[in-house]
């Protein structure tokens, strides 16, 4: 055995063919390898469409055509080297009401701004941080997606605070909300931080929290640790 092993690899080693089942898999795989590199070679260099598989516009002239594993700038890398133009951030929250002037009375509790656009069909919150909380009636999105499940809807919504003062203090004043439900009774504290939870009358989950090593721009978006 170990003769028959010693002749095989001088063999490989000079270049010669070896036992008949390695070399069937040289001849099989081999072809193929070099077939495969000379077909990238020739390849011309393919656009950000089709590493993307979307149909896009043609670059402008004068404008790179990006290669595989180039990070065009303000683009999101996706796996396998593609790339796609989704802006990085949450603009707007909408919540599906089945009592829409209901709800709109809670959330006027909280004190936020509403837009010049606001109406009584979709009332419109601006947050100083650019996201926009959007009430609607549910009966505009039942057709397509169904009706509103009831108990846990599967998210919560979280306001983050400064400090675990602001957490506690916040809390002292939604306890004072009319048609709130399922506050708990004080703030959680833990190595994460601390918070507590609401519901509000339609049993959508909110928390108020502050996170440990957490930050704000100037904005006031929060800067994950």
């Amino acid at each position: 055995m170990l003769d028959g092993l010693g002749k095989e690899l001088a063999a490989l080693a000079g270049g010669c063919e070896a036992s008949p089942r390695r070399s069937v898999l040289l001849r099989v795989v081999e072809p193929c390898e070099r077939e495969r590199d000379r077909e990238l070679e020739a390849r011309p260099p393919r656009s950000l469409g089709a590493l993307s598989g979307c149909n896009r516009a043609a670059p402008a002239q004068g404008q790179d055509l990006h290669r595989l594993g180039a990070e065009p700038p303000g683009l999101v890398p996706r796996p396998y080297g593609a790339f796609v133009s989704l802006p990085v951030r949450l603009s707007a929250v909408t919540l599906a009401c089945r009592d829409l002037g209901r709800m709109a009375a809670f959330y006027r509790q909280f004190g936020w701004p509403e837009a010049p656009s606001s109406v009584p069909e979709h009332v419109v919150f601006q947050c100083e941080n650019g996201v926009v909380l959007g009430l609607a009636s549910d009966t505009v999105y039942e057709r397509q997606f169904g009706q509103v499940a009831s108990g846990f809807r599967g998210f919560t919504l979280t306001i983050h605070c400064q400090n675990a003062e602001e957490v506690f203090r916040v809390h002292a004043d939604i306890a004072e909300f009319d048609d709130l439900t399922e506050l708990d009774a004080e703030p959680q504290e833990s190595g994460w931080g601390c918070g507590f939870s609401f519901r509000d009358p339609e049993g959508n989950v909110w928390d108020v929290a502050y996170k440990h090593g957490s930050e704000f721009d100037h904005r006031g978006g929060f800067v994950y640790p």
